[in-house]
This record gives structure tokens, C-alpha cells and sequence, in this order.
């Protein structure tokens, strides 16, 4: 469960002629278990975070770039500041990081 919410199951299944569990069989299955649902849960998590960012890079674009002397600047498919003299070429990739 995750809050109150069952994201998962898990089912022990024995055969009717073997012993029933024992509580160390099922400390040892439960391990499994706790460690998918934590992984569940971050994988919720990493996709709300993930969406959040999305929607803040969408609707907050910059609302201008400034102008220095001497410096041409271009954003979003603009042209790259390059000329004979040489040039800056900055490329924002969006992603995780690192």
C-alpha cells in the first residue's frame, strides 16, 4: 500500500502435500515486496516531479535575454551569436541531471 492506496500484490502459493509457511519464509518474501513497492512508489513520484517540471518550462519561458555590447543572443531556434570573430554556442538539453 502506498498512503491508503494498494499499488500491488503479492501471492504465496504451496502445494496442498508441503508444510505450511514458516514465519521465517515469509520475512524473506516480504523483503521482495517492500523493495518493488518502494520502487513503485518512487516511479509515481519521479513521474508527478517529472510532469511539474514540464508544465514550469512550458508556461515560464524567460521573457527576454539581455542585450550586452558587443554580443548578439538568440533563443529557441534563433540564429547562434557566430560570426568571423568567433562565437558562443550555449545549448540548454532538458533532462535529470546528473
Amino acid at each position: 500500500m502506498r498512503g491508503r492506496r494498494v499499488v500491488g500484490a503479492s501471492v504465496l502459493l504451496r502445494r496442498p502435500a508441503r508444510p505450511a509457511f514458516e514465519p521465517d519464509d515469509l520475512l524473506v518474501a516480504d523483503q521482495p515486496a517492500t523493495h518493488n513497492a518502494l520502487g513503485i512508489g518512487k516511479a509515481v513520484l519521479y513521474g508527478r516531479e517529472a510532469h511539474i517540471a514540464e508544465e514550469l518550462q512550458r508556461t515560464m519561458p524567460p521573457e527576454g535575454l539581455p542585450q550586452p555590447t558587443g554580443v548578439r543572443l538568440a533563443s529557441r531556434g534563433g540564429d547562434p551569436a557566430v560570426d568571423r570573430q568567433g562565437g558562443l554556442v550555449r545549448h540548454r538539453c532538458a533532462g535529470k541531471g546528473g
